[in-house]
């Protein structure tokens, strides 16, 4: 039997490959049901794995199936747990590559904005090295659309840029060369009625001092919002 879950997850990492545009990780063959991470936008994460009970089953083997079935379905078909098609102010309706400029990725150091990667549905778009890619280096910079539970203060220090709410703060972990906003886009709840919101998370990554990389943040974060609809 092979399952399937979503959740906000994380960002994957490790084996990456792309399979119909979008990036799926390979779990280590060792790891119980041998899992496979489909990245769809943002944290949000598919999760592929497969249950076998005794045998000589090559759950790795089932898994790949599956794998192929669901990432299919999502190119067609799109993501089950977005709202009506027919909400017009829908932020996944956008498309990310169009929020930013040449002009204003040039202001970060060294980076191409000619090397872009879109992802999955136009919800998200990198320039310069692709952050979810093995051998990723600086710099880049990488926007894509959430639907999360409330923003809050552990996001970073709330500014106020352009007439929106932007939670700014360094990156930590995997993300630690990284100076990351979230611009809140409007509040609108889950499909299941619980709280939350749509935000752009922008991620600046370079070499820059840390302060000097929170303001470059602050100045692209402005540009996204200039080009971003009303709520």
């Amino acid at each position: 039997m092979v399952a399937v879950s979503f959740g906000n997850h994380g960002l994957i990492r490790g084996n990456v490959e792309k399979r119909y545009g979008l990036n799926i990780a390979r779990a280590e063959s060792t790891q119980p049901g041998c899992p496979r991470n489909i990245q769809l936008s943002g944290l949000y994460v598919a999760v592929i794995n497969a249950v076998v009970n005794g045998g000589t089953t090559d759950p790795c083997a089932i898994t790949d199936l599956g794998t192929e079935s669901v990432a299919r379905i999502l190119a067609e078909q799109g993501v089950p747990h977005l709202s009506s098609p027919g909400d017009a102010n829908l932020l996944r309706r956008l498309n990310a590559c169009a929020l930013l400029d040449d002009q204003t990725l040039r202001r970060v150091p060294t980076l191409n904005p000619t090397q872009r990667n879109e992802h999955y549905g136009g919800w998200g778009c990198s320039w310069g090295s692709d952050p979810y890619a093995d051998g990723f280096h600086l710099p880049a910079v990488d926007l894509f659309f959430e639907w999360v539970k409330p923003l809050s203060v552990s996001n970073g220090e709330l500014a106020r840029i352009g007439g929106r709410d932007v939670y700014i703060a360094p990156g930590v972990g995997a993300s630690n060369n990284a100076c990351i906003a979230h611009i809140l886009y409007r509040n609108h709840p889950l499909s299941d009625g619980q709280r939350a919101q749509e935000p752009v998370r922008l991620a600046v990554y370079s070499a820059l001092p840390t302060a000097a990389q929170c303001q470059l943040s602050r100045d692209v974060a402005a540009t996204v919002i200039s080009k971003l609809p009303p709520p």
